[in-house]
């Protein structure tokens, strides 16, 4: 006996779609081969989604759900996290968040229950306005405050000054000095190195203050971010050259990512200094010395390896 079992499959556009297999049916019902989605999220900032059908329908190993998911919090989290400017882990994974609209730095814990770190320090060492923050073996903060120029390490509760920008005795900033510290970075030798927005330079500090000049202010222009590799080796990268360096010396840099090259495509598989990078504004390593850059102009995270 042999017989042929027929499947009727309808499919039926969908105006109402809110998730990725829906989105890619329309898209082969109107014969389209890429699917743009945007929305406004929960924090009033509109977002965008992008893939193609090949992803879904060739090859041997398809796509079939979004790359990128949202982390859910709980509705404590949600109503402080609002905008969360910058963000780092400790030993145990756990994320420590700056939140933007609170001004507050906050560890996140397993539950995902937001707990502020700065909250109670004593008066004098009280930071106004955290941009940029990393985590030491013991679980110390080191944080750097923009808006009083100051660098501090946070431990149980104690807030030590590591470095504060020098001033008259009228109150006013001494000029020459290093000021505006956002990004900040621990090596292997736990020193703190400091990126200043200020005049553009990198430093280096001991806990108790002692800072050598990493890069001199001038030789990139507005750098945005810095990392660190697991040789300790510093790198830059400046949204406005749109590309990535690393520091030979204080006065000396090569590009590793980005390139001169007006008529450049962002592309994957080529050489990382072949490739266009939209607006470069972060940047960080892995574990195996593989570098990551967020860009905004494409939404996306570029990845660079070890070879280049």
């Amino acid at each position: 006996l042999t017989y042929t079992e027929i499947v009727d499959t309808t499919l039926s556009y969908n105006f109402n779609c809110e998730d990725y297999d829906c989105a890619a049916e329309n898209a082969y019902l109107e014969r389209a081969g890429r699917v743009l989605s945007w929305g406004i999220n929960q924090y009033d900032q509109l977002e965008f989604h992008y893939f193609t059908l090949s992803d879904i329908y060739s090859g041997s190993n398809p796509i079939n759900n979004w790359i990128a998911k949202p982390v859910i919090f709980n509705p404590v989290a949600d109503s402080i996290l609002r905008y969360p400017e910058y963000m780092s882990f400790d030993s145990t994974g756990s994320a420590i968040l700056i939140s933007g609209n609170k001004q507050d730095i906050f560890n996140l814990g397993k539950n995902i229950r937001p707990l502020s770190a700065i909250k109670n320090l004593p008066e004098g060492n009280s930071i106004v306005h955290p941009s940029g923050i990393c985590v030491g073996r013991l679980g110390e903060l080191y944080v750097t405050d923009r808006s009083n120029h100051s660098v501090f390490w946070v431990y149980e509760g104690v807030a030590s000054t590591v470095y504060s920008a020098p001033r008259y005795k009228n109150g006013d900033l001494i000029a020459g000095e290093p000021t505006v510290p956002t990004s900040i970075r621990l090596n292997s030798l736990e020193e703190i190195v400091v990126l200043f927005l200020g005049d553009g330079s990198v430093r280096k500090f001991d806990r108790k203050g002692g800072q050598s000049v990493l890069l001199q202010s001038g030789v990139i222009k507005e750098p945005s971010d810095i990392a660190l590799n697991n040789e300790n080796d510093l790198f830059v990268v400046s949204a406005m050259d749109k590309k990535v360096y690393k520091v030979v010396s204080d006065d000396e840099v090569i590009v590793i990512a980005g390139t001169e090259n007006a008529s450049a495509a962002a592309l994957d598989g080529v050489m990382a200094t072949e490739s266009s990078l939209g607006d470069p504004v972060s940047i960080d390593f892995d574990i195996s010395n593989r570098l990551y850059i967020a860009d905004n102009l494409f939404g996306s995270i570029r990845v660079v390896t070890p070879d280049g």
